[in-house]
């Protein structure tokens, strides 16, 4: 069974994640980054298709079984409670 995953940051961790879901098989749904063109970047590479969001919208989407959240430390509490909060609405 393929999971459908959403990485929350573009960044060198959000990469090495990105890689590791392709890797075992799994597909990279959509990337969301504060920096554009890293997302773009990211996912031309990884995903399955250039499905690039805001992270308001990829923490909507109920496509999205399961998200990575792969951004700095400071940023990475609150959007790990969000995307847990989600879980609990999908």
């Amino acid at each position: 069974m393929s999971i459908r995953l959403g990485i929350l940051g573009a960044g060198t961790i959000g990469e090495v994640h990105a890689a590791g879901i392709a890797a075992a098989g799994h597909t990279v749904a959509a990337i969301a980054d504060v920096d554009s063109s890293k997302a773009i970047a990211l996912a031309e590479k990884y995903a399955d298709t250039l499905a690039t969001k805001s992270v308001e919208s990829l923490l909507a989407d109920p496509s999205i079984d399961a998200v990575v959240v792969a951004v700095p430390n400071r940023w990475h509490k609150d959007l790990a409670i969000a995307a847990m909060r989600r879980s609990e609405e999908h």
